[in-house]
């Protein structure tokens, strides 16, 4: 379980992955107490463990779903593959590095690709393979419809009824269940590079718009991507997205300034306007610049005393630091 919380605590924020605990009391009989909701409750409280924990009231996941015994884990890609199924506990560094590898397939994909569905399923495989998601949806969720209502024939006929239908019903299963698995591969990307461009706005708004108006594009007709297209329009209008804009303009021209007439001033502006900017794209761009040439500067002229050297005069001590290094 502490590994669980880890990973949580390191992914909460990121909208490619989702940590799920689930937490079954299979030996309930001879231990009662292990199915006490509210002692499980305290127990995690305790613990300062924050991950969501679902409570299998069935007790049926541990031989359903996990089949190992406790502390078993399993890791699902975005496909819908299983990747992992094993130990929590003892296989950790495993499971982090399958998770970073995974992640970073996502990075570059708008739709990952499916496993292997039934044939009569091509087209919509096409479709999806062009970009076409919109079309691919509704056209695997016709599938998956006609096939539940095959399904529904073949059962009328098992009862004597005379409308049926001569699909096997096993056959019309499959394919409902692959129908169904694409939609749902669908939706969830959509949903997925939804909630990514969220998470950007806050730190890189052009680029949260761009990708909206992409994502929106590309889900058109969709939930998510519907909403998108609002958002994409509202966050370009936005006084944090002219704000960003103003700051990049106002860095670039430090870096030029500084490019073309190295000074202490002209590196403390750059510094400035990082912590204007702070939580943002501009912020970490402008740290590394400055960090970089600071520490140029700072090799080139050993003579220069080391901050360890400077008395702490708090907030207004720095300040005033960096207006004598401007000088």
């Amino acid at each position: 379980m502490p590994h669980a919380q880890k990973l949580y605590e390191q992914y909460k924020d990121n909208p490619d992955i989702v940590i799920l605990v689930v937490h079954t009391a299979f030996e309930k009989k001879q231990y009662p107490w292990m199915a006490d909701e509210e002692r499980l409750k305290k127990h995690l409280k305790e613990k300062g463990w924050t991950m969501p924990v679902a409570r299998d009231k069935d007790e049926q996941c541990i031989n359903k779903v996990f089949g190992l015994g406790t502390s078993s884990a399993l890791v699902i890609d975005p496909s819908g593959v299983i990747r992992y199924h094993g130990y929590n506990g003892k296989e950790g560094e495993k499971i982090d590095k399958l998770l970073e590898e995974q992640l970073s397939v996502l990075q570059d994909v708008t739709v990952p690709a499916p496993y292997d569905v039934d044939e009569c399923l091509s087209s919509v495989l096409g479709l999806m393979q062009d970009g076409k998601y919109t079309d691919a949806l509704k056209q695997a969720e016709l599938v998956a419809a006609a096939e539940e209502d095959n399904l529904k024939k073949a059962q009328k006929a098992d009862e004597g009824a005379e409308d049926f239908s001569d699909r096997d019903p096993n056959v019309s299963a499959k394919i409902m269940r692959d129908a169904r698995y694409l939609a749902s591969l669908i939706r969830n990307s959509a949903k997925r590079l939804a909630k990514r461009a969220e998470k950007l706005f806050t730190y890189d708004p052009p680029a949260a718009v761009k990708l909206a108006q992409k994502v929106s594009g590309e889900f058109r007709g969709i939930d998510d991507g519907d909403a998108l297209k609002g958002k994409a329009g509202t966050w370009a209008d936005s006084e944090e997205y002219k704000t960003f804009v103003a700051l990049e303009a106002e860095f670039k021209q430090a870096v030029k300034t500084y490019e073309q007439n190295p000074s202490e001033g002209a590196l403390a502006k750059i510094e400035d306007i990082g912590e204007l900017a702070v939580g943002t794209r501009i912020a970490d761009e402008a740290k590394k610049y400055y960090d970089k040439h600071r520490l140029g500067k700072e090799e080139a002229d050993p003579s220069s005393p080391p901050d360890a050297f400077i008395p702490d005069e708090g907030e207004d001590g720095e300040r005033s630091k960096r207006e004598k290094e401007r000088k």
